[in-house]
């Protein structure tokens, strides 16, 4: 299966436990893969063919400004599920990967993958 990707896609979101956490957006860093049959649209060139990367970052963007979540893992979860249902049948699966860099003093990142397909 091919895949289609966003790597790094920076975001914010009121997200975390604690309630300093919740007073403001937090940088989130969102990584995206997708299973796809990338074979139809590279014979057709066409766009509508496959998975339109740049809307599927959007759309990641407007879920997580209006989330009030308080764990990444559900972040992830309303990501996948949205993106399984928003762009059809051409995801057959679709991995999401949410780093919180500023979760733990010294360390890079926190985060959470999870991998989901059509049921």
């Amino acid at each position: 299966m091919d895949r289609v990707f966003i790597e790094g896609l920076d975001i914010e979101a009121i997200i975390g436990v604690h309630e300093l956490e919740r007073t403001a957006a937090q940088p989130l860093v969102v990584d995206v893969g997708m299973a796809v049959d990338a074979s139809v649209p590279a014979r057709s060139d066409a766009v509508d063919e496959t998975v339109d990367y740049a809307a599927v970052a959007e759309a990641i963007g407007e879920l997580a400004e209006k989330s009030r979540y308080q764990l990444i893992e559900t972040l992830a979860e309303e990501a996948a599920a949205m993106i399984l249902e928003r762009f059809g049948p051409k995801v057959t699966a679709v991995t999401v990967r949410v780093r919180k860099p500023r979760a733990i003093p010294n360390a890079r990142n926190a985060g959470v993958e999870i991998t989901r397909s059509r049921a």
